[in-house]
């Protein structure tokens, strides 16, 4: 479908793209972290491919909102997607960026702030540490 709207397709896995260094201005991962067997692997290839100054945007339901822990009690009770997810804090996925040699932005745009179902609010951009809080939080890092 894509190949059919005109964009170039690569077919790879995020442990190991079949990607040139330095290559990309941006790339992004959205809630698939907490689906990777090893996260640190594939944010050193994101780093790899990134050129100077390039950023990466990743996104997560943090470990301790509202929404991280419903979606555990899911994966406790045998979800099919659920049950492999492994969900992180944002402070942790700051921690590996950084030790990878990201620069982590001070601020994050969260949504969901209020309960499991509760849906409908406009994104925000709030301090980092605050992000914790939300239900899904997209965090900037530059490389």
């Amino acid at each position: 479908m894509a190949r059919d709207r005109g964009v170039d397709v690569v077919v790879g896995v995020g442990e190991s793209m079949p990607l040139r260094n330095s290559s990309f201005d941006y790339a992004v991962i959205i809630v698939t972290i907490c689906f990777l067997d090893d996260p640190r692997k594939t944010l050193t290839e994101v780093h790899r491919i990134l050129k100077p100054g390039g950023k990466l945007i990743t996104c997560i339901v943090p470990r301790n909102s509202e929404h991280g822990r419903h979606y555990m009690e899911l994966g406790r009770r045998g979800h099919r997607f659920y049950s492999v997810a492994h969900f992180y804090t944002i402070g942790e996925v700051k921690d590996v960026l950084e030790s990878l040699g990201f620069t982590v932005s001070d601020k994050a745009v969260a949504v969901l702030s209020r309960g499991v179902g509760d849906y409908y609010e406009e994104p925000q951009v709030v301090d980092l540490g605050r992000a914790e809080g939300f239900g899904f939080a997209c965090i900037e890092a530059i490389r």
